[in-house]
């Protein structure tokens, strides 16, 4: 059986059931389930469940958060089907690869028999993470070119640019740099 918990549909149509959601903000003493998509960090990073029967707009509802949903229709995926997150269908997914940068990898779980009515999904969400998500990671001020460089005093991988990581060369004005055509073993020819 899964585990559940109760939400509010405050979005304006009904939530229906196997659609994935995350939550936002709440009303009264319910959090706000809504639609979650892979096509931005806002709408994939809090995924949390999947709705288990429909939720009309402005009532309460169940989803759940982790386990085996029984009696859904799975009839367009195969057992074994892995499901992420769609980045094209809001609540939606997709079968076994998960939508390609620039979205975001959702994995919500995996067929677990495929049936247009007794169907089941086994719900283990993972949200993918980026880069300034992980732990040990510090990220500030992006800018192109920039590279990743562990800092010992920190304890921390950051981002620098090429000059302050210190590879990249620095050329008096009007000099010109030799253009090696071929190599040899221990030495260059110019």
């Amino acid at each position: 059986f899964p585990v559940t918990i109760g939400v509010r549909n405050s979005t304006g149509s009904t939530l229906t059931k196997v659609q994935i959601v995350y939550l936002s903000g709440a009303t009264g003493n319910r959090q706000n389930a809504v639609l979650a998509q892979a096509n931005s960090e806002a709408t994939s990073s809090k995924t949390i469940g999947m709705v288990i029967a429909n939720i009309a707009n402005n009532s309460d509802g169940q989803i759940a958060v982790n386990g085996t949903l029984h009696d859904i229709d799975t009839s367009a995926f195969t057992a074994g089907d892995m499901l992420w997150l769609s980045a094209t269908t809001a609540g939606g997914v997709v079968a076994n690869t998960p939508p390609s940068e620039p979205n975001h990898s959702v994995f919500i779980g995996y067929v677990a028999r495929s049936h247009p009515t007794q169907g089941r999904v086994v719900l283990a969400i993972q949200n993918g993470y980026e880069l300034d998500e992980l732990h040990g990671v510090q990220i500030t001020s992006v800018a192109n070119n920039d590279l990743l460089q562990y800092d010992s005093t920190s304890g921390l991988w950051k981002n620098e640019s090429l000059s302050n990581a210190g590879i990249e060369p620095t050329v008096a004005s009007g000099t010109t740099l030799p253009y090696y055509r071929d190599l040899e073993i221990g030495r260059a020819h110019v």
